[in-house]
């Protein structure tokens, strides 16, 4: 992933949220997976990831659930709801 697209915006936020959703329609495992290591490792991000009420989360429960990982799904969807 290029390096402006790491620092964190709420420009740069949505475009990888519309990139993940995009990802987990298509079942693109390797972009799913650049997208939550990007979101994981920079401490920045987290002020976007707790505005944005849920919305990772639920796209999320619905990919392990897609993937059968029913227990990583029930926990996305229970973060969604909060």
């Amino acid at each position: 992933m290029k390096q402006c697209y790491q620092q964190s915006s709420k420009g740069i936020y949505e475009l990888h949220r519309a990139d993940l959703e995009a990802a987990i329609k298509t079942n693109d495992t390797v972009r799913i997976r650049e997208i939550v290591a990007l979101f994981s490792d920079n401490t920045e991000w987290l002020a976007y990831l707790q505005s944005e009420k849920g919305q990772l989360a639920n796209y999320l429960a619905i990919y392990y659930r897609r993937i059968g990982k029913p227990a990583l799904a029930q926990k996305n969807y229970e973060c969604a709801l909060k």
